[in-house]
């Protein structure tokens, strides 16, 4: 068995320490894509999966300064077929759910 690099090094953030990738289908495209939990810069890194088992750049989204993401969830919330995002922000005490669409 082997493996092939398919995320470069120019698809993380420095200073970003990635913890948790979940894996599900974002945008209902029949490729695995990945959330990337981003506990060093607060953000989440959505990251899409092509069809010739490569990826595409890791798109940001802004938590917060200081959230400190601790767990995440992914699941369609609100039953319209998309993904959604649930996240546990440890120093602020909360919990965010963004809405795929």
């Amino acid at each position: 068995m082997s493996f092939e690099s398919v995320i470069n090094e120019k698809s993380v953030v420095f200073n970003s320490y990635p913890d948790t990738i979940p894996l599900g289908d974002m945008n209902n495209a029949n490729w695995i894509d990945l959330i990337v939990i981003n506990t060093g810069t607060n953000n989440i890194g959505v990251v899409l999966g092509y069809d010739n088992a490569t990826f595409a750049s890791q798109k940001i989204y802004s938590i917060g300064d200081d959230s400190r993401l601790l767990s995440v969830t992914l699941g369609d919330f609100t039953n319209d077929t998309y993904l959604d995002i649930a996240l546990t922000n440890y120093d602020t005490h909360d919990i965010e759910i963004h809405f795929g669409y």
